[in-house]
């Protein structure tokens, strides 16, 4: 109140201002009685000012507050944004490897498969054609069962020499009407044995399976027999390895020709050999430090694992086993005898041992044999044969086919041309012919 008296006592004063009233001011002098409505007029200004920036800040507050939760969910978003970029990249990486692997894996199967499919052509193209020698076919009377028609063979014997020479399946054939055939080789090993009853079983169903016992005991030291058998299980699972050399002997252009096993062996795999010469003649020492290593009844590790997996083969497709012990001044023993009976029994197989019990065949060792005691001749393998056949039909389901008239036909002329060809052999021998 007292600013404002002062105020209206200046403006009522005309003797203190007594100039007249000029636009213009003189350079350095103040107009108080301008300044002072000035004044008058600012104070409002200025609180209004005050007031309308309080005003404007606080609503610029406001809106900033506004703008702040609004940006907050978007903040939000932004960091849940930036953590799903960030799974997304977890993510990926883990998807990126699984993508190089099943890459790689691919390459490494498809590298495979071509040296599979190249292999396998080449393998094609050095396989024997035929089942002769000439073709390049190994031991061709032990394969010619693939000649056979399919599964017209109920048993079938599997050995060495011992086997092919003690067995005629002819004999067993015109005698009782079985239908057998000797699939052996000569020093055969256990691990050849098992894969030769694969090869058979490919196109027979046999009911019987005879293993000739000779092989358990080769004349062979273990790290030698070790190797061999090493050896023939690697050619027998890759036909490249075991025919490597056929190519040599085979025409270019049966390369890739059918495989076509035509040849027959008459005598069904026997070595028709009717030569004599009996035990006496050798003059073999029996207890010989040499022979003696292959009388001591052990079985080795690894005619035992296939001796075994032979066993295990012949279960899987339900034929029967039977053990034949066939007597050889070479290697039979009471201690071989035994281990194989212990064998037989641990595994619940049937055993004929012909060496404990001669007198099942009558052995006449001056005349039955072909070299010295050894292996039988003919008329060794007929004794053998006969009594063999006769317990095949009484002890097993295995039936006279005889009565097959498409099938008795083609044995009968085989076993007529067996006889035929066993005496041609005798008279050359005699000088006859």
């Amino acid at each position: 109140m007292g600013k404002n008296k002062k105020h209206s006592s200046k403006k009522k004063s005309p003797e203190k201002n007594t100039e007249p009233q000029n636009n213009k001011k003189p350079v350095g002098v103040t107009d108080k009685q301008g300044s002072e409505p000035e004044k008058k007029t600012d104070a409002p200004t200025d609180i209004k000012a005050d007031a309308s920036e309080k005003k404007t800040d606080a609503q610029a507050d406001i809106k900033a507050d506004a703008s702040d939760k609004k940006a907050a969910p978007e903040t939000v978003s932004g960091e849940a944004e930036e953590s799903g970029t960030e799974e997304g990249a977890q993510e990926k990486k883990p998807k990126g490897k699984a993508a190089f692997y099943a890459g790689k894996a691919l390459r490494s199967i498809s590298f495979f498969l071509i040296l599979g499919t190249i292999l396998g052509i080449f393998s094609y193209a050095v396989h024997p054609k035929n089942n002769k020698k000439e073709y390049g076919m190994r031991d061709q009377n032990a394969h010619a069962f693939y000649a056979e028609p399919e599964n017209t063979l109920d048993t079938i014997i599997i050995g060495n020499s011992e086997a092919y020479s003690s067995f005629s399946p002819l004999e067993m054939w015109h005698a009782y009407g079985i239908t057998s055939y000797v699939s052996a080789k000569g020093a055969i090993l256990m691990s050849d044995a098992y894969y030769i009853l694969k090869e058979v079983l490919k196109t027979q169903s046999p009911k019987l399976v005879i293993f000739e016992t000779d092989a358990v005991f080769p004349q062979k030291e273990d790290q030698t027999l070790r190797d061999r058998t090493i050896n023939n299980v690697i050619e027998n699972e890759s036909p490249l390895i075991k025919y490597h050399d056929v190519w040599k002997i085979q025409r270019p252009e049966n390369y890739f020709a059918p495989i076509n096993y035509r040849w027959q062996s008459y005598s069904r795999g026997q070595m028709d050999d009717p030569r004599t010469e009996g035990y006496e003649s050798r003059n073999l020492v029996v207890s010989d430090g040499k022979n003696e290593v292959y009388r001591d009844g052990r079985i080795n590790y690894w005619i035992l694992k296939y001796m075994d997996k032979f066993v295990e083969l012949c279960r899987e497709k339900n034929i029967q086993v039977l053990f034949v012990t066939v007597p050889n001044i070479l290697t039979t023993s009471k201690l071989n005898s035994q281990a194989i009976k212990n064998y037989c029994t641990s595994r619940n197989i049937p055993q004929i041992d012909f060496s404990e019990h001669p007198e099942f065949i009558n052995i006449d060792w001056t005349k039955d044999t072909r070299d010295g005691g050894v292996h039988m001749n003919t008329r060794g393998a007929k004794k053998v044969s006969l009594f063999l056949g006769q317990y095949i039909i009484n002890q097993y389901d295995i039936k006279d086919r005889r009565d097959d008239k498409e099938l008795a036909k083609r044995w009968d002329r085989d076993y007529k041309r067996y006889k035929n060809e066993v005496q041609i052999k005798r008279k050359k021998l005699l000088g006859l012919m």
